[in-house]
């Protein structure tokens, strides 16, 4: 499981596939966000975390070979 900002999903999602992990799951937050007033990072993470917990607990797959 990944977590990653709006701008970055695309990028994930090829380097996931490249590594052999075509399906990883990914929890999206804002972008930028390191540069969110702690308050917001807080909610955010409130917002999210059932998502990361469901994440976390789905059984893991073997990576592919990787593409060449």
């Amino acid at each position: 499981m990944s977590i990653v900002t709006e701008q970055f999903v695309s990028l994930s999602k090829s380097t996931a596939r490249s590594r052999g992990y075509p399906d990883l799951p990914m929890v999206v937050v804002p972008h930028p966000f390191e540069t969110l007033p702690p308050e917001r990072i807080r909610t955010i993470a409130d917002e999210k975390l059932e998502d990361i917990i469901q994440q976390i607990r789905k059984p893991h797959t073997e990576p592919l070979p990787p593409q060449s």
